[in-house]
């Protein structure tokens, strides 16, 4: 038998590797070039002070909606290519894209937006009204018209959507509803107790579980998959403590968090599908604000009125100890954290203060900051795009969000995922070298242990 198919699969198999190990080896990029700003741009950008990645303000957008309301919630693709807002009571939606402040849509609802999604790519985009579900796509359109709409009986506040767009699930009083990309019911489960607050994990295409995390009013997290409810047995339900008004899951569907009304933490694993007891908890005298998880669930950050916490995934018995915590000049932090857990954005309203932090094990970095009054915060998942929203009585010119780039470089296997665009070009020929590199030194260890392979099979074969 020929031995050439064997030693085809095993150069396949070790390009493979070959490019997965560089993805961990990326140098820093020293640069600390700043781009110079446009005069009507917002002065005072401080330059980064360690990874050297240059923070520079894309575009900023002031809304012309009555009142001029606040934009209360921002979300951000994981791509960074758009970013979609809803107002303080108001039935408007705004959907951007990162090149610049033109809007690509502006959805318009006769009732009130209570909650808003965005999938991986930015794709679609979900919608709650207080007592639909809609699901829009990111196709420019003025006026925008939905791709379909879904009457949730007993009213319906909070919804999302998973990173590939074909599960969205929302919650009523008391139910669970699961739908899938065009609209079709997936199942329902009714609790029987008041529900919180919902998320939904899962990409199809990066291999990662579909599963969606709800809090109730007695204390109960329940878990469910996107296919074995009709039965109405979740995965796993546990009781904690008092209220559950915030969940989050890791995209890859691995670990969830809950956050109950008394500001205890609980973390999880979700494969542990029989008692669901949490891996840890943490506990707070303080009002929490926001929760979010990495991609992978390794790192966790709670914000609350007076700092901001990092943890990690690791078991612990008793009070988990955050690895670090961040104390901003003003109290009420909003919170956001990349897919990798690299980067965390947060911002202050009384300050007013904006940061970017790098994780550094035990003490946070901060990059950079910013002098403004912020609402709401959010950040892709490279952490290379961050947007800001703002408190427009205090903002300048009424400015409602502003969008900026952090030049962290993408490792060219990622691009097909993240993406990328022109601002990123000089960092990539700046990287070219120290990656070339590595290659090198992979490519060369891969060439050895395959001669080595080939060598052991001729002598087994004589033998």
């Amino acid at each position: 038998m020929s031995k050439k198919p064997n030693i085809l699969l095993s150069l396949i198999i070790l390009s493979f590797l070959v490019s997965v190990c560089s993805i961990s080896v990326v140098q820093e990029n020293p640069s600390t070039v700043i781009k110079k700003q446009d005069d009507e741009k917002i002065t005072g950008i401080s330059a980064p002070t360690t990874s050297g990645y240059a923070v520079t303000e894309k575009w900023r957008w002031k809304n012309s909606f009555n009142f001029n309301p606040d934009a209360v919630q921002v979300e951000i693709s994981l791509d960074g290519k758009y970013i979609v807002a809803r107002y303080e009571d108001n039935p408007n939606v705004t959907l951007f894209k990162n090149d610049n402040n033109e809007t690509v849509w502006i959805y318009e609802n006769v009732a009130i937006i209570q909650d808003v999604a965005i999938s991986r790519n930015g794709e679609y985009i979900v919608v709650c009204n207080g007592s639909h579900v809609i699901c829009l796509d990111n196709s420019p359109e003025f006026p925008k018209t939905e791709l379909w709409r879904y009457a949730v009986v007993g009213g319906v506040n909070d919804v999302d959507i998973s990173l590939d767009g074909d599960y969205i699930c929302a919650i009523n009083n008391t139910a669970v509803f699961l739908l899938n990309k065009s609209g079709g019911v997936e199942w329902i489960h009714d609790v029987g107790t008041f529900l919180w607050d919902i998320a939904i994990s899962g990409d199809e295409i990066l291999g990662f579980k579909h599963h969606v995390i709800v809090g109730e009013d007695n204390g109960w997290v329940f878990l469910f998959n996107t296919t074995e409810y009709d039965q109405d047995i979740p995965m796993w339900a546990d009781k904690l403590g008092g209220l559950i008004d915030k969940v989050a899951i890791s995209d890859d569907g691995n670990y969830g968090v809950a956050k109950d009304q008394a500001n205890d933490v609980y973390f999880f694993n979700t494969t542990d599908h029989d008692i669901g007891i949490p891996m840890w908890t943490w506990s707070t005298g303080n009002t929490i604000r926001d929760i979010s998880i990495s991609s992978d669930g390794k790192y966790i950050i709670v914000s609350d009125t007076d700092k901001v916490y990092y943890f990690n995934n690791s078991f612990y018995s008793g009070q988990k100890l955050p690895m670090w915590s961040y104390d901003p000049v003003d109290d009420t932090v909003y919170s956001d954290i990349n897919a990798d857990g690299t980067y965390v954005i947060a911002g202050t309203p009384a300050g007013p203060s904006a940061y970017l932090l790098k994780n550094n094990l035990t003490n946070p970095i901060q990059e950079w900051t910013l002098g403004l009054s912020i609402a709401d915060v959010a950040i892709s998942g490279w952490g290379d795009y961050f947007v800001l929203s703002m408190d427009n009585q205090i903002a300048p010119q009424g400015t409602n969000l502003i969008l900026f780039h952090h030049a962290r470089p993408i490792p060219p296997i990622l691009r097909p995922l993240l993406g990328g665009d022109d601002d990123d070009d000089d960092d990539d020929e700046g990287l070219a070298i120290p990656i070339g590199n590595y290659y090198l030194v992979f490519a060369f260890a891969a060439i050895i242990s395959l001669i080595v392979i080939i060598k052991r099979k001729a002598i087994l074969s004589k033998d």
